[in-house]
């Protein structure tokens, strides 16, 4: 017997208990082989994988700590600004453009990404090592905690590479006069603005709105299945033989079988509607990280190969100039600009230099260039990572849509996702770490 048993079992079932409660007393039996099935559904791997989830997100939210604050100390002692959010004002606009800084934001998301798999660890220990004294509230709970664990991950990953694509795709042009005031492009600021928000705001309802919904049916489901058991034990204590009531008991229990049933299959649906968005919004970010990165080397490739005299900048006299009457004010100052202005500042130098040895002159400066290369390794070893996270993350997802009944009822398949899951948030939680500490150390 199982929560998803099909209609035509329990057809099958009722007319086997109508005939057997008869002449015995079958309902001990029904109820132990009931704790017996759910017994065997539950992989032994379980608390393993509880307690290495425990320790590495213990380990990981201490260390993001420890990187936030000493963040804030060091922007103190320098008497930076602390803020999340810069706006940039462009001349063709009063509206400003709001960028995040992925200086701050990384850390505080990543530990509420901790925070949010610890309380899902702690409820799911609590359940695998002692199933009969976890309060429901509790036991239902660890849906909605697995569901939203990764969303500060993914909102990271996307504000952490926002700065960079509004930058290198995006950025509005102080000399594009062609552009008419009455017509909306997407370099208006409304239109990155919203880009830029709508992203986290839906994959945070989502999945909240999933979670919430996980908890709901899962707490329904578990007075359900409490309601069978009770059902079950209060048969056993009646059974009489040859009893004229035995019938109308045994339908009383098929009809709370059904619900069971009912509510299980919804609690699928609900689980397959969690692994489909997550596999949606890795494929996204990939995309969008692919992309950032590509962008982003080239941008820093090409002013490494002008900061190590590879390229004469007086090909670059016109681009230059262009770029020069760009009048994008800002406040705050992200590392991104820096890396941007020391770029504008080697073209410039080298731009003056050749004028003043009329062809040809190259600029090089060895502690701009080795910055430039580590800023070029950068970008794509956190690309390579995060492809990878996400990479695993969709392959979770997908197996969590077309295997879960395989999950429910096998032992081995829960084992393989427990693998998985493990690689998959200790990968995504050790990128945000390097992201988050290499950024400190260029800061």
């Amino acid at each position: 017997m199982s929560v998803y048993t099909s209609p035509q079992e329990l057809s099958d079932g009722l007319s086997l208990l109508n005939s057997i409660s008869l002449i015995s007393n079958p309902y001990p039996l029904v109820l132990q082989t009931f704790y017996d099935r759910r017994a065997k559904l539950v992989s032994p791997e379980l608390p393993r994988f509880a307690i290495i989830l425990g320790v590495v997100h213990t380990i990981l939210l201490f260390v993001a700590t420890i990187t936030f604050l000493l963040k804030v100390f060091q922007s103190r002692r320098v008497e930076r600004k602390i803020w999340f959010w810069r706006r940039h004002y462009s001349s063709l606009s009063t509206t400003p453009y709001f960028v995040p800084n992925g200086f701050f934001i990384i850390e505080l998301l990543q530990m509420c990404g901790c925070m949010c798999y610890l309380m899902f660890v702690v409820g799911f220990y609590w359940l695998v090592k002692h199933p009969e004294s976890i309060p429901v509230y509790i036991e239902a709970g660890t849906m909605f905690w697995h569901t939203v664990a990764l969303v500060p991950g993914a909102i990271a990953f996307w504000l952490g590479g926002w700065s960079a694509f509004y930058v290198v795709y995006l950025a509005p042009k102080a000399n594009a006069r062609d552009s008419t005031p009455e017509k909306i492009s997407i370099h208006h600021p409304v239109v990155l603005n919203t880009i830029c928000i709508s992203v986290p705001v839906l994959i945070t309802t989502y999945f909240c709105s999933v979670g919430i919904a996980l908890f709901v049916k899962l707490k329904q489901t578990i007075d359900t299945i409490g309601l069978v058991t009770s059902t079950l034990k209060q048969l056993s204590v009646d059974w009489k033989p040859n009893d004229p009531m035995s019938a109308k008991n045994n339908a009383r229990f098929f009809n709370v079988l059904t619900s069971l049933t009912v509510e299980g299959n919804h609690l699928m649906k609900l689980v397959q509607a969690e692994g489909t968005g997550w596999a949606v919004v890795s494929i996204f970010i990939i995309a969008f990280y692919i992309g950032n990165a590509i962008a982003s080397g080239r941008l820093v490739k090409r002013s490494m190969l002008i900061a190590t005299g590879s390229k004469k900048l007086v090909d670059h006299e016109s681009e230059f100039q262009e770029e020069s009457k760009e009048t994008i004010n800002s406040q705050g100052k992200t590392h991104l600009d820096s890396h941007l202005e020391s770029q504008a500042a080697s073209r410039g130098s080298a731009h003056f230099s050749s004028q003043a040895t009329k062809r040809g002159s190259t600029y090089q400066n060895p502690a701009s260039m080795r910055k430039l290369q580590r800023t070029y390794y950068y970008l794509y070893i956190s690309c390579v990572l995060l492809t990878l996270f996400m990479g695993l993350n969709f392959a979770y997802s997908i197996t969590h849509v077309t295997k879960l009944r395989s999950i429910i009822f096998d032992i081995k398949w829960q084992e393989r996702l427990i693998d998985l899951i493990t690689s998959t948030t200790v990968l995504l939680s050790f990128s945000l770490f390097l992201q988050s500490l290499m950024l400190m150390i260029w800061g």
